[in-house]
């Protein structure tokens, strides 16, 4: 049975969830174009200054056009990659998609509460007070509206009204548990241990080439051991911007509490049933989620810092 205002509300997480989703996809195409053009610039910069050092022995003609090709490549690289960090990656686009994916959420979580009818929409005024709240969220959205979505977009995953409490586990908790929270987790981790192992190989190159150099001075090699020291700050820089551990940790973190509550409350319903339970889990859970969600929106909306401790 599918329940009017339920449908609505869903209608509005759907809409939030596309919004912020299209936003992620540009800041991440952003993110990586930056991070593409900052490493070219520098790597072009010092086959700029080098080429002239190698060519000038060989009397080559066309010496002095490519080392100034090379240079000004490397300039539009650089200013590409600072124009797309102030127009692309400017805070009030990461504002717009972090508070447009907490709409979304908060949406879904209200949609949930409803459909299970678990407090406060126990009562016979379940429905006002499901819509009076669904209008708070768009009150509160309007500088950042969610976008419109098809019936059939609508329809996917829209819980059932009254939804029973089996299946709110299943689509809600396991849903979120192994299908978002640690495929996530394990996705970060393998990003994080990239660009940690990236600046560790580019580091020991560098070292090799600075010891290659003070051996043989005069080769140039030392130019190379600043330009692979530009990049490993670019690529530490990226993955500081990106919160891979930090990310990783968090949806660890919150996988466990949901699995935990739910084990709990499958250890104290063995031999019978208790809807005083099934309530407390369900509000248990979507606490969880919600605490997750505003921890999640309050670190990305502060300047990255490093990671304390073992992350």
């Amino acid at each position: 049975m599918t329940n009017p205002i339920l449908a609505e509300t869903w209608r509005k997480y759907r809409g939030w969830a596309l919004r912020a989703r299209g936003i992620r996809q540009q800041l991440d195409r952003g993110h990586r174009w930056v991070l593409g053009l900052t490493v070219a610039g520098a790597v072009l910069a010092t086959l700029a200054a080098r080429w002239g050092v190698w060519t000038v022995t060989k009397d080559l003609p066309h010496a002095v056009p490519t080392a100034q090709g090379l240079s000004a490549l490397s300039a539009v690289a650089m200013a590409t990659a600072a124009y797309l960090a102030r127009a692309v990656l400017e805070p009030e686009r990461e504002r717009h998609w972090v508070r447009a994916r907490s709409l979304a959420e908060s949406a879904k979580s209200e949609a949930y509460r409803f459909a299970v009818q678990a407090t406060p929409y126990d009562g016979a005024d379940a429905g006002t007070k499901l819509l009076d709240r669904l209008q708070e969220l768009i009150a509160s959205g309007e500088d950042i509206p969610a976008r419109e979505v098809t019936d059939d977009e609508v329809a996917k995953g829209l819980p059932i009204y009254p939804l029973p409490v089996e299946d709110y586990i299943a689509t809600r908790i396991d849903d979120q548990v192994g299908g978002y929270y640690r495929p996530s987790a394990e996705k970060n981790e393998r990003k994080a241990t990239l660009c940690a192992v990236l600046v560790q190989v580019l580091s020991g190159v560098a070292a090799v080439l600075a010891a290659i150099g003070a051996i043989y001075s005069g080769t140039g090699i030392e130019a190379w051991v600043a330009t692979l020291g530009a990049v490993t700050s670019a690529i530490g820089a990226y993955a500081l911007g990106q919160r891979y551990q930090r990310l990783a940790a968090s949806y660890r973190v919150t996988a466990d509490r949901l699995a935990l509550r739910l084990a709990a409350y499958r250890l104290a319903t063995q031999a019978a049933t208790d809807p005083a339970l099934a309530r407390a889990l369900i509000i248990d859970s979507e606490a969880i989620l919600a605490a997750e969600n505003q921890a999640w929106m309050t670190d990305r909306l502060r300047p990255a810092a490093p990671a304390s401790g073992g992350g």
